[in-house]
């Protein structure tokens, strides 16, 4: 398995995230699909190796133990790729 930086990114300034939304809103070669392929270039490219998938259970905690609320997910390799 390769090894996966679990290290939060670093802010984003509100002038940083200024400019780049400026840059995609005057991007019109493409339309909207021009944009969706620069974002998808530069947010999901550019942080693919940061981590794994996120799996959320509603746990109820007591002081007498905890339950998971709700139906069990898949949570294995094995078990949330029969899902596909």
């Amino acid at each position: 398995m390769p090894e996966t930086n679990n290290a939060a990114p670093a802010p984003v300034s509100l002038r940083e995230a200024f400019w780049y939304w400026l840059k995609l809103g005057f991007i019109s070669f493409g339309g909207p699909a021009g944009q969706i392929a620069i974002m998808h270039h530069d947010l999901v490219e550019k942080y693919r190796d940061f981590g794994g998938v996120r799996i959320e259970d509603n746990i109820l905690v007591t002081p007498e133990g905890h339950r998971i609320l709700g139906k069990p997910i898949p949570k294995t390799v094995a078990e949330i790729e029969g899902l596909v």
